[in-house]
């Protein structure tokens, strides 16, 4: 029987993947937005390659090119198109090569000479050959040379041949000559026995006659393949002298700056989409709703950034512009204060509590003139709440506020401070009773918190500060897994969290995290869906 007390879950169709690997496949979509995210990369390797292909056409002078033209001429029995093959093969030895390296005291080897040399068959009777050399006077010597070369060696290689096959017929001839003269002293014989022999005689001396005739012709044959020899030498020679050939130095410049060009621009983008398919990090508002379990409701460009020029370079909006949504967005989290009880919120950086300052900065001096009571808690690493507040105070027009903002910092390790909420009467903790700040704690209408998360750390301590808080995230900053760590460190610890905010948002990023999560049509794609 089968056991049927155990099985393996089906995987489930409307999970999403995010910030793992592909599952389906990369749209063209996700390729240009790669592209456009990160344009600068790939301009700034194609203009690094265009400097350096300038660079190399000023650096490294080019090669000067001597060229020469031989006629060859062949057997009237032979292919010309495979006598042809011969000859290139002929020039391309090692035995050509070496003697011209010998004859003009080269200091290179027999491969690289060979490498510098071209032969190009115009014709099956014509032969071009370009050589290389770091002058133009170097250049027409090795194209002299190799051509005189080439045709002492061919002409020397067809004699040989020659040589062999007259050989052969001379052996054939001394065989008839002693055939000859063996029927010539039969006949002698024959001739002396009177009319005996006559007969037979006759018959010797027809067949003496015909030796005597193959004799001639195999002499012809034997004096026919040394003139063709000797014609095939005497007719090959050099068709046009060695020369330079002429280059253009404008073509030059123009093909090594191309190619630079090319070359950077294809390293550059594929850096960039290498980068794209092989990363983790989070850069959609979906995907970071996904992995954070909450709707991202507010997003914005960076809050830093270059003159308005370079902006409408990158397409990006202004950190004016940006700042402004996102204090916004933490604005609205804020529940209505009363007496009893004052509206108390954290904004939580994920990634850099920089930009978070500055959100929570330009939010406390909004709310002080307004005529609130703000008071600001800074527990991150940088400290940086203080001086964004007094920015963000300085740019305000008209008259400042009634009652300015407090700034609290704990001293020692801030992201580790306890405040007063929940602590028992006698508990050591920030703001305690004599504090000469908890005053202005204690009158505050709003307080707003600035920290950092950390999973090494937990938000435990931040309930000691507040009830509810804001996610922050930077997008391209943090990876899928540690904003899934952060909501579930964040919902561990009972904090409410209604929402979350995205800081250096990509403009080519068309999807939308407001949808919540837990509602069964949610659907979002995460990088599975690129």
């Amino acid at each position: 029987m089968i056991d049927t007390s155990w099985r393996i879950e089906d995987p489930d169709p409307d999970e999403v993947s995010v910030g793992g690997p592909s599952s389906g496949f990369v749209s063209l979509h996700f390729l240009r937005s790669a592209l456009r995210r990160r344009w600068p990369v790939w301009v700034a390797t194609a203009l690094v390659g265009m400097m350096l292909g300038i660079a190399w056409t000023v650096a490294v002078p080019s090669k000067s090119h001597g060229t020469v033209t031989l006629l060859l001429a062949h057997d009237a029995g032979v292919d010309p198109t495979t006598a042809m093959s011969t000859d290139v093969s002929l020039l391309r030895t090692r035995t050509v090569a070496q003697r011209v390296i010998d004859q003009l005291d080269l200091r290179m080897t027999t491969e690289a000479f060979q490498a510098s040399t071209t032969v190009t068959p115009a014709t099956p009777t014509v032969l071009v050959i370009d050589v290389a050399a770091p002058d133009a006077a170097s250049a027409l010597a090795r194209a002299k040379a190799l051509s005189d070369t080439y045709l002492a060696f061919r002409g020397t290689q067809m004699k040989s041949q020659s040589q062999a096959l007259v050989d052969g017929y001379q052996k054939q001839i001394d065989a008839l000559k002693q055939q000859a003269d063996d029927l010539s002293n039969k006949y002698a014989v024959l001739s002396a026995e009177g009319a005996a022999g006559q007969s037979e005689a006759a018959d010797v001396l027809t067949q003496r006659a015909q030796v005597y005739g193959q004799i001639g012709q195999i002499g012809q044959l034997k004096q026919d393949a040394t003139l063709q020899a000797d014609s095939i030498v005497e007719a090959s020679h050099e068709l046009d002298p060695p020369s330079i050939v002429p280059q253009s130095a404008k073509k030059r410049i123009v093909l090594n700056t191309m190619a630079g060009l090319i070359g950077g621009l294809a390293l550059g983008m594929g850096l960039v989409l290498f980068q794209a398919l092989t990363s983790g990090r989070i850069r959609r508002r979906d995907e970071a709703a996904v992995a954070l379990a909450t709707p991202v409701r507010f997003s914005a460009g960076p809050l830093t950034g270059r003159g308005s020029r370079w902006r409408r370079l990158t397409r990006r909006s202004s950190p004016k512009r940006s700042l402004e949504v996102l204090v916004h967005g933490l604005e609205s989290a804020i529940p209505t204060p009363s007496k009893a009880r004052p509206a108390r919120l954290a904004l939580v950086a994920v990634d850099d509590a920089e930009e978070a300052a500055l959100v929570a900065g330009t939010l406390g001096a909004h709310l002080a003139a307004e005529g609130k009571a703000v008071f600001l808690v800074d527990l991150s690493e940088s400290g940086r709440l203080k001086a964004a507040l007094k920015k963000a105070l300085a740019r305000q027009q008209g008259p400042g506020p009634q009652v300015e903002p407090v700034v609290h910092r704990p001293a020692g390790q801030p992201f580790l401070a306890r405040g007063p909420l929940g602590a028992p009467p006698n508990a050591t903790t920030e703001l305690s009773k004599g504090d000469p700040v908890r005053p202005a704690w204690n009158r505050a209408d709003v307080v707003l918190t600035l920290a950092e998360v950390s999973p090494g750390v937990g938000v435990d301590h931040l309930t000691s500060w507040v009830d509810r808080v804001v996610l922050l995230v930077a997008a391209g900053r943090s990876s899928a897994e540690r904003l899934r760590t952060t909501g579930e460190l964040v919902r561990s610890a009972g904090l409410g969290l209604d929402f979350a905010m995205m800081v250096r948002a990509d403009r080519t990023d068309e999807s939308s995290g407001r949808r919540d999560p837990q509602d069964p049509g949610w659907a979002g794609t995460g990088t599975g869906a690129r």
